[in-house]
């Protein structure tokens, strides 16, 4: 990469925010397309581009960049927790899952056994990327219950129908009764939901990780808005650290 951006020392998440969306990469169309870090830069993996800020700023829709960077922050922090949560990136579903193959199913299940091990893990949080929306699947295997957020409160068919088929394909027991729960708990009062069009992808991390820090997905505080969400998403990529105040968790 040639722009990779150098964030100031001993700066805090929110002075790195505002150092980067002000620098010429994100106010200049022609950075638009370069990597400004990596979320594992040992790895060189899992890249923030500049037009991801710009898209932030701009409140536009985001991208599977976004997502599946947030998804992976919250994947190596509950491992290092010990916990039996895990979390897949986008690729698990747009490139396995969404193009399901039943003559290949090895090639879904060794997809699926990167993220999640049967006997070992218990839930997995799937981000789904549909073209021009994201969603939230939840797939909590001990209980045999798949949960689908969607913040625009879509009822997905022809996806479940999709994951039903792999899971009982290629992944885990045919017999297994799955009970189905599409936005179950969108009937509360205060459920926080979108608005506008593009912010899916903010909620969609959120979802994941209130749900895997609290078990549920809460009402959201009165004085919280989805702007408030992604910058905590945004900071938490840059500094490679989720900060529950910053994401509202308790």
């Amino acid at each position: 990469p040639r722009f990779l951006f150098v964030f100031p020392d001993k700066a805090t998440g929110e002075e790195k925010l505002h150092v980067v969306l002000s620098s010429k990469f994100v106010t200049e169309k022609e950075y638009a397309d370069e990597i400004a870090f990596y979320v594992l830069p040992e790895e060189k993996d899992f890249s923030i581009l500049y037009k991801d800020f710009t898209k932030y700023r701009d409140k536009l829709f985001s991208t599977t960049h976004v997502v599946s960077g947030f998804f992976r922050l919250m994947d190596i922090q509950f491992r290092e927790m010990m916990n039996n949560q895990r979390f897949a990136d986008c690729s698990l579903w747009s490139n396995y899952i969404s193009k399901h193959d039943k003559r290949s199913p090895e090639k879904l299940l060794a997809a699926v056994n990167k993220y999640f091990i049967v006997g070992q893990d218990q839930v997995l949080y799937i981000p789904c990327h549909l073209t021009n929306h994201f969603m939230l699947i939840v797939v909590v295997y001990k209980q045999a219950i798949i949960e689908v957020y969607d913040s625009l409160d879509f009822d997905h068919k022809k996806e479940i129908d999709q994951l039903m088929a792999c899971l009982q394909s290629a992944c885990f027991d045919e017999d297994i009764k799955w009970d189905v729960r599409i936005n179950c708990n969108h009937n509360m009062k205060n459920f926080p939901r979108q608005s506008d069009g593009y912010s899916c992808a903010y909620f969609t991390c959120w979802y994941a990780y209130i749900h895997a820090m609290n078990g549920e997905i809460p009402e959201f505080p009165d004085d919280v808005t989805i702007s408030d969400i992604a910058r905590g998403i945004m900071i938490s990529l840059i500094d490679r650290k989720l900060y529950d105040k910053l994401l509202y968790v308790d």
